[in-house]
């Protein structure tokens, strides 16, 4: 399966453990691994969205500053081309 975003993966995850607790007793050691996982997983899963997010707003800002509302963007070169019209993907 592919994901087209992030976020469609993080809810897959979060799914996957909440299929695991309903269809296992508490006593197994499937739903306890499912909590144990979820416990690890979705600190970082959270992480990870706040950190896109705060890349977000900087690219946010400086395409604010330069003008054209999109951030210039840098060719392999290290120079910037500044594409009008690009677009940033938003994964969560």
């Amino acid at each position: 399966k592919h994901y087209t975003t992030a976020q469609m993966f993080a809810d897959e995850v979060q799914l996957m453990f909440k299929n695991c607790r309903q269809y296992n007793h508490q006593q197994t050691i499937y739903y306890k691994y499912a909590n144990e996982l979820d416990k690890f997983v979705t600190p970082k899963i959270q992480a990870l969205k706040q950190a896109f997010q705060q890349q977000q707003k900087q690219l946010a800002q400086k395409g604010a500053a330069s003008g054209t509302g999109v951030p210039p963007l840098k060719s392999p070169q290290g120079g910037d081309e500044g594409l009008v019209g690009a677009k940033h993907p938003t994964f969560f």
